[in-house]
């Protein structure tokens, strides 16, 4: 009987847990090894932009951080370009653990840009602007 009780409880956490409404999918991995994953469920789009949620898990962290989770507003039109518009980084994998925010000032320091061709970046874009 404990073990049914067990299992019920751990489904409604489940279902009523915030990632429970992610939809986070794997859409690509980096020539490093990094994974990068997009909330399909947040992909919003307007006119010839779109707005979107990646979390990006590092192969090698660097300096305690072990991924990072930004989100981004991009054209959709050539040349794409995009820009962050808030970042943290973690100390755990797919945006656990301990949280660091980047501040507006440096995100905005770092202004619009485009992605290389054939990046990593460049393919989550192109996958935001193809989302229904």
């Amino acid at each position: 009987m404990n073990r049914l009780l067990a299992f019920i409880i751990f489904i409604f956490l489940s279902l009523i847990s915030p990632r429970s409404f992610a939809e986070w999918i794997e859409i690509n991995e980096s020539v490093s090894g990094n994974k990068f994953y997009m909330d399909t469920a947040k992909i919003k789009k307007n006119k010839d932009k779109v707005y979107y949620w990646t979390i990006q898990d590092y192969l090698k962290p660097a300096d305690g951080i072990f991924s990072g989770k930004s989100y981004i507003e991009a054209t959709c039109k050539t040349p794409l370009k995009q820009r962050y518009l808030a970042v943290t980084l973690y100390a755990g994998p797919m945006a656990t653990g301990q949280s660091f925010s980047v501040s507006a000032k440096e995100i905005e320091a770092v202004g619009w840009r485009t992605p290389h061709p054939g990046s990593a970046e460049e393919g989550n874009q192109k996958y935001a602007c193809k989302f229904n």
